[in-house]
């Protein structure tokens, strides 16, 4: 899309690179890494495809334009991070001040800063970068954690899952402690709820849908607490929360979430794609049941619960769990007639092909 956009002589499309900026800021990446890369790109063109001269040129160019534009943005996000109460470029030294087993493979942990100093107010459904090095790694390793906690001067929470292949993940499960030191980023990321508020102070009933699956739940419940917390009008939403997970002990806050529905202050359905014995009985329609479907998660099966047709005007859609199953949940929405317009997603993990279809 980029690069048909700049070989026409247009604009390359608004917010096309927001989410890519959102991640180098993160990373604080610096306007000289660009020349590096640009560099070793021009050369690996060069050595695997040997073009003639002026298409390397071309070639050239068209990554001039990208690295200009990445560069502007990126240092009028870094600028507009530091200048928040709170806000800093780079990293910042935190102690892990609590870890808490939330489900049989997440823990919850919180960060306050070492200086004792506020910290930056995240946008629920931002992310914090940690950053890793102990002396038997090669290489430092950063990674990014959705902010589960609602929005705070005095600290950032996360969950952080074990994933069996993975090297950070495990190395918190095991060897990161209360009291530790660990360099975190400020929050970043284009995931939240700022442009759909504008669309809520407008319309106060405008009805919200959260989507999740796993431990993609995180930015939900950040993004929940807004809405449940607040005293401001315009967040009084009716909100419907569906999640999948492999089953009951996969499924961190269940017994909150279960009250939450106890108490109607939401909507939820749940689905255990392998139930355990101890899940049981399945509960299709009570609202604080543990989960109420069998299976991967179908739409078809909550139509009634879903803002579709003329309910959806101003109805709002957040997504976020493995690429694989949001390309699902995306064609299923698009199936059942909500339009583009209307979804904000983020997918956990690696994803190199567009979540939503053409």
């Amino acid at each position: 899309v980029s690069a048909t956009a700049v070989l026409e002589g247009k604009p390359i499309p608004d917010g096309f690179l927001e989410p890519i900026n959102q991640k180098h800021c993160a990373l604080h990446v610096t306007p000289a890494q660009y020349g590096v890369v640009g560099a070793n790109l021009l050369a690996a063109i060069e050595d695997c495809l040997s073009p003639p001269k002026d298409v390397l040129n071309a070639w050239g160019d068209f990554y001039g334009v990208l690295a200009k534009a990445c560069i502007e943005r990126e240092e009028a996000i870094y600028k507009q991070v530091e200048s928040l109460p709170g806000g800093w470029r780079g990293m910042r030294d935190f102690k892990l001040v609590s870890k808490e087993k939330v489900s049989d493979e997440t823990f919850k942990l919180e960060f306050q800063p070492t200086d004792g100093k506020p910290v930056a107010k995240h946008i629920p459904g931002q992310y914090t970068t940690l950053w890793f090095h102990p002396p038997e790694w090669e290489h430092r390793q950063p990674r990014h954690y959705s902010i589960c906690s609602a929005p705070s001067s005095e600290s950032y929470t996360i969950l952080v899952k074990r994933e069996k292949k993975g090297l950070v993940s495990p190395y918190i499960h095991d060897s990161v402690l209360p009291g530790d030191v660990v360099p975190l980023s400020p929050p970043h990321g284009d995931f939240n709820m700022a442009n759909a508020h504008k669309l809520w102070i407008a319309h106060q009933t405008a009805p919200v849908v959260f989507i999740s699956a796993g431990i993609g739940m995180t930015p939900v419940l950040s993004m929940l607490s807004l809405i449940q917390g607040s005293s401001d009008p315009s967040l009084g939403h009716p909100v419907t929360w569906l999640h999948a997970s492999r089953h009951g002990g996969e499924h961190p806050y269940r017994e909150m979430l279960r009250g939450f529905g106890r108490s109607g202050s939401l909507r939820r359905r749940v689905w255990y794609e392998e139930p355990r014995e101890e899940d049981r009985p399945l509960q299709s329609d009570a609202p604080d049941a543990a989960y109420h479907f069998e299976g991967r998660m179908d739409l078809n099966q909550v139509t009634d619960l879903l803002p579709l047709g003329a309910n959806a005007k101003d109805a709002m859609y957040f997504f976020c769990g493995p690429p694989e199953w949001m390309k699902s949940i995306a064609a299923q929405l698009n199936q059942l007639g909500v339009t583009k317009d209307h979804l904000a997603f983020e997918p956990f993990g690696p994803h190199s092909e567009e979540i939503i279809q053409e």
